[in-house]
């Protein structure tokens, strides 16, 4: 896959679950789900925030034609998100 490849050219380690597919036989040396669940578990972290920032439009869909105004707005996002949390 030339995604693993790129990453690991760059001393990243994939944390990306293999696609479990019928009809296709796997590479050897490549188990089903060989991933390391501690690593996956840093990229659910990240995925969950995305999907928290998604909910704000003005953020998923970056109107702002400058890097200042779109850091401001994802800034107060997550202040908003924080609170929302917190007055649960």
């Amino acid at each position: 896959m030339p995604l693993r490849r790129e990453l690991r050219r760059h001393h990243i380690q994939p944390v990306i679950p293999h696609r479990q597919r019928k009809k296709r036989k796997r590479k050897p040396g490549h188990p089903p789900g060989s991933y390391n669940p501690l690593n996956y578990y840093g990229r659910w972290v990240i995925e969950h925030t995305n999907a928290w920032l998604d909910n704000y439009r003005r953020v998923a869909v970056c109107w702002d034609h400058t890097l200042l105004a779109f850091t401001a707005w994802v800034n107060i996002t997550c202040m908003l998100i924080t609170l929302n949390n917190l007055l649960r």
